[in-house]
């Protein structure tokens, strides 16, 4: 795996945001995203890069798979399965506000 695409996804990427950034991301989450007590399958669940780009398209900014990653762990959200390349987390796709972004 070239090196530049392990560095784009783990979760430490978070911890090169600005404060700012990390602001903005951590509202993002808190306005659109709201977690679910369990998990059922993976395929139930949108995944880190889909959530990423829908933050990025919608008023947000570029980050990274990893960053993404890294700031839905400091939220508080669970990952179904952290050996997958784009993690799901406990998010159902009904708990996103789809009237107020494009995927």
């Amino acid at each position: 795996m070239p090196q530049q695409y392990q560095s784009e996804n783990i979760p430490v990427d978070y911890d090169r945001l600005t404060h700012y950034q990390k602001e903005r991301l951590s509202g993002w989450i808190d306005t659109y995203l709201k977690p679910y007590k369990t998990q059922k399958t993976q395929l139930h669940y949108p995944n880190s890069y889909e959530l990423k780009h829908c933050f990025q398209f919608n008023g947000g900014f570029y980050v990274s798979n990893g960053a993404f990653k890294g700031a839905m762990l400091e939220k508080g959200y669970k990952v179904h399965d952290r050996t997958f390349l784009n993690w799901t987390f406990n998010v159902g796709l009904n708990a996103v506000k789809k009237n107020d972004f494009h995927r």
